[in-house]
């Protein structure tokens, strides 16, 4: 059995969001992790985001991997999002045309704003610094 080359670790957003950071490669090594972080976060979800900031490559059994969690996800009703590809995940993303059934963003505070949808008379401002997510409710100011 090949050696995990890749670690997740799960953020709980409010909205029912969750972010998976995800580093490393994500190859057949990575099914577990991966699904094990889907389990994890799948509960009252509605939307997952997969942080890609660090993760070096995806190979063509880590893009089955990713093709599998979009089904799993779609199963629960919920929305799967990226961010943070890197050249290299781009390719990778368009060859197997992941791109077509996961939404791609920039950077997570483009992801976060296309979930959180201004509520009536209620703004809401939502930053990302570093690994933390700042939500305010500036409605009363």
């Amino acid at each position: 059995m090949a050696l995990p080359q890749v670690q997740i670790d799960l953020r709980s957003l409010p909205e029912g969001i969750k972010i998976l950071d995800i580093q490393g490669e994500i190859t057949e090594s990575a099914e577990e992790a991966l699904f094990a972080a889907h389990s994890a976060a799948s509960s009252a979800v509605r939307a997952i985001i997969l942080n890609l900031t660090k993760v070096s490559s995806i190979d063509s059994l880590g893009a089955g991997l990713l093709i599998a969690l979009v089904a799993r996800i779609r199963k629960h009703g919920q929305r799967l999002q990226a961010y943070g590809l890197s050249e290299y995940c781009r390719r990778a993303f368009a060859l197997t045309h992941l791109d077509k059934v996961i939404s791609i963003y920039t950077d997570e505070a483009a992801a976060l704003r296309s979930l959180i949808p201004p509520a009536s008379g209620i703004q809401m401002a939502v930053s990302a610094v570093g690994a933390q997510v700042v939500q305010a409710d500036l409605g009363g100011w």
